[in-house]
């Protein structure tokens, strides 16, 4: 599911608060070597239709993209 993969993401990546849209769903596989956050965590939101946002602080939103 999207949503454990955003959070095994967050904790991986060091990101102290994530605020995920209850609208989020889908699922996926990925395996990403030696690539970092920044860039992995962008394919996984493009790959799955999502965007974010990320404030001061270590917090990011997650909703899905508007067209």
């Amino acid at each position: 599911e999207v949503v454990t993969i955003l959070k095994d993401m967050q904790k991986q990546c060091g990101i102290k608060n994530l605020m995920i849209d209850p609208n989020v769903k889908g699922k996926g596989t990925f395996y990403l070597v030696a690539v970092p956050c920044r860039q992995a965590w962008s394919v996984v939101l493009r790959s799955m239709g999502l965007d974010s946002v990320t404030y001061p602080n270590s917090v990011a939103t997650v909703g899905k993209r508007r067209h």
